[in-house]
C-alpha cells in the first residue's frame, strides 16, 4: 500500500482571562486534508479467455476534505474539578468523521482522585465504492485513593460502550455493547528501587446481530520494575479467559490467552546501554482446529547497543529473532531472524529517527505440507522514518514514512508497500 497524506492546518489560541493564574486555554486549528491509498500486488490477468500474464495491479483512491480541531481546557486553582474537552472533525468528498471527548475530574484532594470520560465518534466512509457508517460512544469512570505514606495507590474503574455499523455490503465489523470494570493496585515507595502493580479486569460484550459472539471475559495482570546500579529490570505477565455465555459451535471465543514480557537495560558508561527484550504470547482454545483457532505460542528476543553520540544523535543497532510453533497446524510455523538499526536525534524543538531493518522469514514445515500451506521463504528490507521538525515563522512539520520490501522463494507472493504522510501546521 501506498499512502500519501497532506494537512495543513492554521492554529489560533485565546487564552482567557485567567490563563496565567489557572492554565485554562482555548486552541482552535483549522486547514485541509488529502489523502492518497495505493494496494499494490502482483495476479494473473485475463482477457476472455486469453491469459494475458502475471501483472502488476493496484487499487488507487484519492480522498480530500477539511479540518477542524478544538480544544477547551478548565482548570482553576480554587476549583475542585479539572475540565479538557477535544473535538476532531474532518469533512471531505469520501471521508466525513466527528470524534469528540471530555475529561471531567477532581484535582483538589490529592489523596482522593475521581475521573469521568465520555467521547463519542461518528464516521462514513464512501472510498473504493462503498459505503461504510460507524458509530461509536464510550462512558468511562474512575476513582482513585492514594494512601498517607504515597506508597500504595487503589483504582476501582467502570466503563461501558456501543457501537453501531452499516455498510453496502459485507458487515466488516458487528454491533457491540459492552461493559468492564477494573480494579488495580500499585505499589512504589518513594526512592525504592522496586515497584510493582497488580490489576484485575471482567468484561462482558453483547453483539445484537450475533448470539454466538456473545462472551465473557477475564484478565489479570502484574507487571514488576526494578531500578539501580545503572540497570533496570521490567517484566509483565497476563493471563486471559474469554468464555461463551451461550453453546455455540465455535471455539473463536473460548479459550485461554496468556502473554509474558521481560526486558532489561545496563548502562555501563556514559557512552550508551546494552538492552534486553523478551517476550512470549500463546493462545489455548478449548476445542482447537488446524485452519483458523488452532493453538500456538509466538516468542520474540531482541539485543541492541545504544550509543550516545555528540550533537544529539542516539545509534541503536542489533539482531532480534522470531518464531512461532503451532502443532496443529505445521505449516504456520516459521522462524524468523532479523538485523535492525536506529538512528535518533533529538535536539532542542527538533526529533528524527531513520530505522532500516531486513531479515529472514523460513516456514519449518516440509513435504506435502509446505506444498499446499501458501506460504514461502522470503527475505525483507524495511525503512520507517519519522521527524517531527520546527520550522520558521511559528510552523512545525511532522512526517512519517514506512517502505517495505519482500523477495519470496515463490515469486507470485511477491510483496512491497509504501506509507508516506506529512503533517504541516502553523500556530497563530
Amino acid at each position: 500500500m501506498a499512502a500519501i497524506v497532506a494537512s495543513c492546518a492554521l492554529a489560533g489560541t485565546w487564552p482567557c482571562h485567567a490563563a496565567i493564574r489557572d492554565s485554562s486555554f482555548t486552541r482552535i486549528e483549522l486547514g485541509g486534508a488529502t489523502e492518497i491509498t495505493n494496494e499494490q500486488y502482483f495476479e494473473d490477468t485475463y482477457s476472455d479467455t486469453l491469459f494475458l500474464g502475471r501483472r502488476l495491479s493496484s487499487t488507487p483512491e484519492v480522498r480530500t476534505g477539511a479540518a477542524l480541531s478544538l480544544d477547551h481546557q478548565r482548570a482553576g486553582t480554587d476549583s475542585d474539578w479539572w475540565l479538557r474537552t477535544h473535538l476532531d472533525a474532518r469533512l471531505g468528498d469520501k471521508l466525513q468523521r466527528l470524534e469528540a471527548q471530555a475529561q471531567f475530574r477532581s484535582s483538589s484532594d490529592r489523596f482522593w482522585r475521581g475521573l469521568i470520560e465520555p467521547s463519542v465518534s461518528l464516521r462514513s466512509d464512501e472510498s473504493f465504492g462503498e459505503t461504510r457508517r460507524e458509530l461509536r460512544s464510550r462512558l468511562a469512570a474512575r476513582l482513585s485513593h492514594r494512601t498517607l505514606d504515597e506508597a500504595n495507590t487503589f483504582e476501582l474503574a467502570g466503563a461501558g460502550d456501543l457501537a453501531r455499523s452499516q455498510a453496502t455490503s459485507a458487515n466488516y465489523v458487528l454491533d457491540r455493547n459492552a461493559a468492564e470494570l477494573t480494579t488495580t493496585w500499585d505499589h512504589a515507595v518513594p526512592f525504592a528501587a522496586m515497584a510493582w502493580r497488580a490489576r484485575y479486569t471482567a468484561l462482558a460484550r453483547a453483539f445484537p446481530d450475533s448470539a454466538s459472539r456473545d462472551h465473557y471475559e477475564h484478565r489479570a495482570e502484574i507487571s514488576l520494575e526494578w531500578t539501580g546500579l545503572g540497570a533496570s529490570v521490567s517484566g509483565l505477565a497476563q493471563v486471559e479467559r474469554r468464555l461463551p455465555q451461550f453453546v455455540v459451535y465455535s471455539t473463536r471465543d473460548d479459550y485461554w490467552a496468556g502473554q509474558a514480557e521481560l526486558g532489561g537495560s545496563w548502562r555501563p558508561g556514559p557512552w550508551g546501554a546494552i538492552e534486553l527484550a523478551l517476550s512470549s504470547e500463546g493462545f489455548r482454545y478449548q476445542l482447537p482446529d488446524s485452519v483458523s483457532f488452532f493453538d500456538y505460542e509466538l516468542h520474540r528476543a531482541q539485543l541492541a547497543v545504544r550509543r550516545e553520540l555528540p550533537r544529539g544523535f542516539a545509534l541503536t543497532a542489533g539482531p532480534l529473532t522470531e518464531w512461532l510453533v503451532a502443532a496443529m497446524a505445521p505449516g504456520e510455523r516459521y522462524h524468523e531472524w532479523g538485523l535492525s538499526l536506529d538512528l535518533e536525534r533529538s535536539l532542542g524543538r527538533a526529533w528524527w529517527s531513520f530505522s532500516p531493518s531486513a531479515g529472514l522469514r523460513e516456514y519449518t514445515a516440509i513435504g506435502e505440507v509446505a506444498q499446499f500451506s501458501g506460504h514461502s521463504d522470503y527475505r525483507f528490507l524495511e525503512l520507517a522514518v519519522l521527524v517531527d521538525q520546527a520550522l520558521p515563522v511559528r510552523c512545525r512539520v511532522r512526517l512519517a514514512a514506512t517502505a517495505r520490501l519482500e523477495k519470496h522463494d515463490d515469486p507470485s507472493q511477491d510483496a512491497r508497500s509504501l506509507y508516506f504522510s506529512v503533517d504541516l501546521r502553523r500556530l497563530l
